[in-house]
């Protein structure tokens, strides 16, 4: 019984939502693909390259979701009550933050599994005493050039 408690862990795939659409996302879906059922991206589809439309809709796992005005409404059209994992990537801090707050308290989607991408180090620094899993970039970057360095 543990055994198969176990096997059914390790081969759960996750459904995921992603509010944005940018490099990072196309990061983010090649990295989730094999350990998703499902993809749901809200964004403006008009900015998404036809070539990446096209790319991506191959994958019948993958859905996009036209963003409106209303981030609410959003994230109830891409079902975010039935997401297992949700990643506010915009390039836009407040907008991430936001959103990640929405699906926490409104949603009710664990604090570990709502994650927000933060250019501001600071406004990362904040939220993250507040407890809102945010990843900053900035710091991403040089940990990497550092760790690179010491291996040297």
């Amino acid at each position: 019984m543990i055994e198969e408690k176990q096997l059914n862990s390790d081969n759960k795939k996750f459904r995921i939502i992603i509010l944005g659409f940018n490099n990072l996302t196309t990061a983010i879906i090649r990295k989730f693909i094999e350990k998703s059922s499902s993809i749901s991206i809200i964004c403006n589809l008009q900015k998404i390259t036809e070539s990446n439309m096209k790319h991506f809709l191959k994958e019948d796992k993958i859905k996009f979701n036209q963003k409106s005005d209303s981030l609410i409404t959003d994230l109830e059209n891409a079902n975010i009550q039935d997401t297992d994992l949700f990643f506010s990537v915009t390039k836009n801090d407040p907008v991430n933050l936001m959103a990640v707050q929405i699906v926490q308290n409104i949603f009710h989607l664990s604090k570990d599994k709502s994650i927000c991408v933060l250019n501001n180090e600071n406004l990362a620094t904040i939220y993250s005493s507040m407890e809102l899993q945010c990843i900053n970039t900035s710091n991403l970057i040089t940990d990497q050039i550092l760790n690179t360095l010491d291996r040297q």
